[in-house]
């Protein structure tokens, strides 16, 4: 566990024995072998992992991620992205995965969008068992890194990616409370 001020927050996915090193590089770690089993869902369910754990990095910039939110944290993250309202702007955003992109390009076809995410997860349900090792491996965490970004998404969970100055105000947000 990391100590800031009184708040004890850990360095571990709630409800996993990871450490937040390995959330942040798991999922690419394993893309290359999940290629080579030419399945496209392991695939989909590795780059799905890493993109949703740059958005989970994103959110917590410029602090940047090195602690999870303890449960009062996400509670207040979350009546502050309810503050925000909505936003039709929120319709074109996605997350992207980091591995690969030279130059972090904002390109939509290359992104995932909360749809996306939502639909890996439901299709490698179906099938968990028969997923490889890794694969099952980056699909708990998935799950994990879906039930972190609910808890503090706001008031409906984590239904649409916000945009990058709502991520950037969440940032500040976050960075405020670990102060």
């Amino acid at each position: 566990m990391t100590q800031t001020g009184n708040t004890e927050r850990q360095r571990t996915v709630p409800g996993l024995g990871l450490d937040i090193d390995q959330v942040i590089d798991t999922p690419a770690q394993v893309s290359d072998a999940a290629r080579a089993t030419l399945d496209p869902q392991a695939v989909a369910i590795i780059e799905c992992t890493e993109a949703l754990a740059q958005y989970v990095e994103e959110l917590h910039a410029p602090h940047g991620l090195d602690q999870f939110l303890t449960a009062a944290e996400c509670a207040e993250v979350a009546r502050f992205i309810d503050a925000l309202g909505n936003n039709p702007a929120r319709a074109d955003e996605f997350f992207e995965r980091r591995t690969g992109l030279a130059l972090r390009s904002r390109n939509p076809e290359a992104g995932w969008n909360v749809e996306t995410v939502r639909e890996a997860v439901a299709q490698a349900n179906n099938r968990h068992d028969a997923l490889p090792d890794f694969a099952r491996e980056c699909f708990v965490l998935l799950n994990a890194l879906i039930a972190y970004l609910d808890a503090f998404h706001g008031s409906t969970g984590f239904r649409e990616v916000l945009t990058p100055t709502e991520r950037q105000a969440v940032g500040n947000k976050i960075t405020h409370l670990f102060t």
